[in-house]
This record gives C-alpha cells, sequence and structure tokens, in this order.
C-alpha cells in the first residue's frame, strides 16, 4: 500500500525574475530596493511595491510555463517547479536572501506559487552576511581570517579532521 504524500519543495532564489523586467519596471524595482528597508519589503508595506509586485505577477501568471517560450520568459524557479509539479495539497518554502532583489523575487514568486498551483508558500529571508548570523562562529574566527585567502580550505580541513 503505497501513500501519496503532499510534497514539501524547498528551493533558493535567486534575482533572476528582476533581469527579465521591462525597462519601466527595472527602474521601478531599482528605486524600491535602493529607498526601501528590507523590513518594509519583507512585509509589502509601499503602494508602490504592492504595485509592481502585482504587475510583475500578472505578467508571470499570463505565460504558457507548459510551453518552451513560456518557460524561457520565466525564472530559473519556475522552471523547477514546473518539473517538480507541486501539488494543492503541499507546500513550497522559498529561501531568499536579506536583499532587496531577493525579498522582492520571493514575495512575487510566493505568490505566483499560491495562484498557479494553489499550494502554500512561504519566504524565509536568510542571511548573508557572517557576521550577522544566529549562532557562534567558531571562537577562534576573527576579521582576519575573512583576509585569508585559504580560510575556506582551512574550514574544510578541520570539518574533515573532525568527523574522522
Amino acid at each position: 500500500m503505497s501513500v501519496d504524500l503532499p510534497k514539501l519543495v524547498l528551493t533558493p532564489v535567486g534575482a533572476a525574475i528582476a533581469d527579465r523586467l521591462p525597462a519601466d519596471h527595472k527602474e521601478r524595482w531599482r528605486r524600491l530596493v535602493d529607498t526601501s528597508e528590507r523590513l518594509a519589503l519583507r512585509e509589502g508595506q509601499s503602494r508602490d511595491q504592492t504595485r509592481l509586485e502585482a504587475a510583475i505577477l500578472e505578467r508571470l501568471l499570463q505565460l504558457d510555463v507548459e510551453s518552451e517560450q513560456g518557460l524561457r520568459d520565466t525564472s530559473p524557479e519556475i522552471k523547477s517547479l514546473v518539473k517538480i509539479g507541486p501539488d494543492p495539497r503541499g507546500k513550497v518554502v522559498l529561501y531568499a536572501s536579506d536583499t532587496g532583489d531577493g525579498i522582492l523575487c520571493a514575495r512575487i514568486l510566493a505568490e505566483f506559487i499560491r495562484r498557479r498551483w494553489g499550494c502554500a508558500a512561504e519566504m524565509e529571508v536568510i542571511s548573508v552576511n557572517p557576521f550577522e548570523l544566529d549562532f557562534p562562529l567558531d571562537e577562534d574566527w576573527d576579521d582576519e581570517d575573512l583576509e585569508d585567502e585559504d580560510w575556506e580550505d582551512e574550514a574544510v580541513e578541520e570539518q574533515s579532521a573532525a568527523t574522522d
């Protein structure tokens, strides 16, 4: 007996949507990202933001994502989701960088997913600055480590040695 469980899809969010905007939308997008606080963007507190998001969402919803041309005009996240095929009982979690571009793209994608596939979609914003992390870094970590070109290799070696 097989059980058909709802799909849980976890996916990172890039900024490809912003790259494919018409010139007038790009200008509004850039102005919004450059002048807004990230928390305000997360909450969709600006009228211009909600209008711009609605216009971009409408454009995405008009695309035939089942066709080759429609897929070409979307974003990598939508292309992947078309292949995965979210179902109405499932959930998609979008991991966005803590940048204006990441937040706006994730908000638009979440609404697109809700409308296109009728499933739950949520945005998780992750920090891209190691000094804003919610957990302490290694106690031996300091600013000089960032200047050391071999710090990534050393970190991998230390992790490998710890697991051996």
